[in-house]
């Protein structure tokens, strides 16, 4: 009005709250977008906007759980090599890149192809196996000085690779009932590989029952398979075998004699596998007991899902 003096304080000070507030408020526009905001879309389809919202529930449903279980692996696995002073180099990462190949075939060209499919198949990506990698080599690292290779081990895994074998037929059958019925069948002059075409639940079973020669040290087979394998008369079938719930029967075939392969000539090769397999087992541990101490909170009910139904 006309003759009063403005109260230019007060009006400075109103004006400096205003802009306060803006600022405020625009911050909170960019850290929160809306549901269309730019840096929410993934693609615009024939002007339909897909936005994470859209991408994200399907994503987690699909492989949620092995990439969630991966980052967790990943945080817990550089706290543990930060806490006992362990650096990872190039080197060993590309260590264990050589020792994938060499896992999947000796021939190093046939090697990368059978690895670039199985890339392929499980969607590893230059990052995804990157950090695949990484994480192999971190936890080999911290398991290294756990192993011991003992004499009785080499000496038992050169026997199965060199020593005796035997090949045989198997036949799985689902109760007692029926396997001494076939047993009988057998033993009285029937065809064990027909019999075991007909009625065996193994997968042998196309083939009449027929399994690669086994030896006497062979821990993919069961002892007490391996025991009658190679005390019984070939030709001649077993008593039936409880093996969890199912019943099995035997008929050993020829054996195989030994080959000229010393343990000397072989005992580095010999050494190395044991080595690699018990790094294998304690690899798996560790990574199990890192997962399950690690403390987490989702803020993704997808993810926290995906969680909970591997991790109850």
């Amino acid at each position: 009005m006309p003759g009063c003096t403005p109260n230019w304080p007060a009006i400075v000070a109103a004006r400096a709250c205003t802009a306060s507030l803006l600022l405020l408020l625009a911050s909170c526009a960019a850290a929160v977008p809306g549901p269309t905001a730019v840096v929410d879309r993934v693609a615009v389809l024939d002007g339909d906007v897909v936005t994470l919202d859209d991408l994200v529930p399907r994503l987690v449903e699909a492989s949620g759980r092995e990439v969630l279980r991966a980052i967790v692996l990943e945080h817990a696995l550089d706290r543990l090599l930060a806490a006992r002073g362990v650096v990872l180099s190039p080197g060993m990462i590309e260590a264990e890149h050589r020792l994938l190949l060499a896992s999947l075939h000796e021939d190093r060209e046939v090697a990368a192809r059978l690895l670039a499919d199985l890339r392929s198949r499980r969607g590893l990506g230059p990052r995804r196996f990157d950090l695949l990698l990484r994480r192999t080599a971190g936890l080999r690292v911290l398991v290294r000085d756990e192993v011991v290779i003992t004499e009785e081990a080499i000496e038992r895994l050169h026997d199965i690779e060199h020593g005796a074998r035997r090949t045989g037929r198997i036949l799985v059958l689902p109760d007692l009932d029926r396997a001494v019925v076939i047993a009988r069948r057998i033993a009285e002059g029937e065809d064990p590989a027909a019999l075991a075409l007909m009625h065996s639940m193994d997968p042998s079973a196309e083939r009449g029952g027929l399994v690669e020669p086994i030896g006497r040290e062979d821990p993919r087979w069961p002892a007490a398979l391996r025991r009658v394998l190679f005390d019984l008369e070939p030709g001649r079938v077993s008593d039936p075998i409880l093996l969890e719930d199912r019943w099995v029967l035997l008929v050993p075939l020829e054996e195989i004699e030994p080959d000229d392969v010393s343990l000397g000539s072989v005992r580095v090769h010999l050494e190395q596998t044991l080595r690699r397999r018990q790094e294998r087992l304690l690899m798996d541990r560790l990574s199990g007991e890192l997962v399950a101490d690690t403390e987490a909170t989702f803020f993704d009910r997808d993810l926290e899902g995906a969680w909970d139904e591997s991790h109850p």
